[in-house]
C-alpha cells in the first residue's frame, strides 16, 4: 500500500512497534513519540559524536525516549535547555550533582532542579537540538506525533536567536522508524534532521 499521508505513516509505525513489541513504556505508543526497545543503546550513540563532545549547550524535548540523552548531557557537564510539555515554558539545568541527574531529567525533576528562563535571557545559541520522532527518512525529513510541538519548539528558539545555522538537529529512533523517502509529504515549516541515532548506527542525513 502506498502511504499517501503523514498520518498513514505514523499509524503504520505505531502499529508495527506495538505488534512486534518494540514499543516500551509509556504505553500504548499510539499518539505518542514512541519509546522503544534499544533506546538506551541508541542514546549512548551520542557519546560517539565529536559534535556532542565539543557542545556546551544542548536542547532536549521532554519526550520520554530522550530521558537517557538528557542524563548523558548532564553527566557530561553540559548545560541542558528543556521545554515543558505543550511548550508552556523553558527550563535550564546546569551543574546538577551526579547523584541527582536521574531525577533531574524527569518532568517533575526539571522543575525541582532547574530554573525557569526567558529565551531573551539566553546569551549564546544552542550547539545541539534533540527531539524524538515517530518516523524519519534518509533525506532528513521527520514526522512527529502530529501536534506540531517539535517544529514549534525549533521555530520559537530560532526566532529568539537561541538556534542559529550552526545548531545541529539530532533525533533518537529505532531502526524500523527509518524509512526511505517521504519528502513529497513535507511542508515548509517541517524541521529537518541532520543526525539520527539508532540502536545499531549513527545516520548522518
Amino acid at each position: 500500500m502506498k502511504l499517501e499521508t503523514k498520518q498513514q505513516i505514523r499509524e503504520q509505525i505505531w502499529d508495527k512497534m506495538a505488534e512486534d513489541e518494540i514499543a516500551q513504556f509509556p504505553l500504548p505508543c499510539f499518539g505518542r513519540i514512541p519509546n522503544f526497545l534499544g533506546s538506551e543503546e541508541a542514546s549512548k550513540m551520542i557519546l560517539k559524536l565529536p559534535e556532542f563532545r565539543k557542545a556546551r549547550f544542548i536542547f532536549s524535548a521532554p519526550d520520554y525516549v530522550l530521558h537517557r540523552v538528557r542524563e548523558l548531557i548532564l553527566q557530561n557537564r553540559k548545560d541542558l535547555l528543556v521545554a515543558t510539555p505543550h511548550i508552556t515554558e523553558f527550563i535550564i539545568l546546569r551543574n546538577i550533582p551526579p547523584r541527582m541527574v536521574r531525577k533531574a531529567v524527569t518532568i517533575k525533576g526539571m522543575y525541582k532542579f532547574g530554573a525557569q528562563i526567558r529565551l531573551n535571557q539566553i546569551a549564546s545559541p544552542l550547539d545541539i537540538f534533540c527531539q524524538g520522532s515517530v518516523a524519519i527518512d534518509r533525506k532528513g525529513n521527520r514526522l512527529g506525533k502530529g501536534k506540531g510541538y517539535g517544529d514549534r519548539e525549533f521555530h520559537l528558539l530560532k526566532q529568539e536567536g537561541v538556534i542559529d545555522d550552526q545548531t545541529l538537529v539530532i533525533t533518537v529512533v529505532h531502526d524500523m522508524q527509518v524509512l526511505d523517502n517521504f519528502m513529497e509529504l513535507m511542508e515548509p515549516q517541517d524541521v529537518k534532521v541532520q543526525i539520527a541515532l539508532t540502536p545499531t548506527e549513527i545516520i548522518r542525513l
